[in-house]
Parts: C-alpha cells; structure tokens; sequence
C-alpha cells in the first residue's frame, strides 16, 4: 500500500492498482474564502489523480468541496458514512454524482484486491472515522472524528493496529492572528 497526504485533509491511498481518494479539497478556498490550502496543492499532481472511488469523511467543506469533487468523472462512485440524515448524499446527487455509496457504523466496502474500507460514525453528525486495510499495513483516518475511550477501543478491537494514523491538529483557530491590545494608542 502506498499513500500521500495531499493537502488539509485530503488523503491518496492506492494499493493493487487502485486507486482511493479521502477528503479532496484540492482547489481554491472554503468557508467563504476564509481557508485556504497553503502550500496550494500543485497541477501536476491533481491531473495525475484518477481515483476509483473517493471517501468523504463528513459533509464540513474542507472535506466535502464541491469545486474539487467536480474535478472527477461524475460516474466516480463516492463512499460516505450513512448517517441520520441524507444529507451528503442528497447534496453529491445534486453536483451530478449518482453512484453514491452510504455505509453504516462499522461496514467494510472491498475498493480492491486485499484493499478495504471500515467507516465508522459514532455520532449524529457524521463525523466520520475509517479504516484502511491491505494485508501489510492499516492506516486510520481519525480526521476530524474526535473519539477516545470506548468508542476508540471498539474500533481498535476490530482491526490491526494502525500503521498510521491521520488527526487533525485544530490550526483552524484565532491563535496569532492577532494580538490584544488593551491601550487603543498602542495600534
């Protein structure tokens, strides 16, 4: 198995001549052009993506982007986790992409030879964690799905123990962007 983070959280898995992609925001900004990409991800390397499936973690736009989604054949069947609501599938058969592929809490999905999926969502938003597995190495793509304790234990019970693991780092927040300054002479 080979893999490639590409940019916030979008993630390359490929394995056995194929090909996954997690979370594609590779183009321009999001959340109302508040987030950008830094360093931007390069041409090359998205023209050279060609994915046989694609997994959106969780319908938040830095993981779920429309404008980067409509750089593949709307024929790409996309993975997502069934939630409580249809949301994420609604809103994909709106961009054009009919072959949407919903999993529940805890169900596999074969991508390949010896390459498969494990999606789990552990709460009603969706937030999604997955497992990667080939028979060599198991990656777990935590992104933005905050669990511990038993929640965690019971998806590490089920699997190998990762290889690798892929969590956010919570940067997306006002820590020095600015500085208080309490005397207004001061600015």
């Amino acid at each position: 198995m080979r893999f490639q983070v590409l940019s916030h959280a979008g993630l390359l898995v490929e394995h056995n001549g194929k090909q996954m992609l997690s979370d594609p925001w590779l183009i321009g900004s999001t959340y109302w052009r508040s987030w950008w990409n830094y360093p931007p991800v390069s041409k090359e390397l998205i023209q050279s993506l060609r994915p046989d499936y694609i997994y959106l973690t969780h319908i938040h736009w830095d993981h779920f982007q429309s404008a980067s989604l409509k750089l593949f054949p709307l024929d790409t069947p996309i993975i997502c986790p069934r939630g409580h609501f249809d949301r994420m599938k609604r809103d994909l058969n709106q961009i054009g992409f009919q072959n949407v592929i919903e999993l529940r809490h805890a169900e596999t999905f074969e991508i390949g030879p010896e390459f498969k999926l494990t999606s789990y969502s552990f709460d009603t938003l969706c937030d999604s964690a997955v497992v990667i597995e080939s028979p060599q190495t198991t990656l777990l793509n935590l992104n933005d799905c905050k669990i511990m304790g038993h929640p965690l234990n019971h998806l590490l019970r089920r699997h190998k123990t990762p290889d690798f693991v892929f969590a956010s780092h919570s940067s997306a927040n006002s820590r020095a962007c600015f500085e208080i300054i309490d005397d207004p002479e001061e600015i």
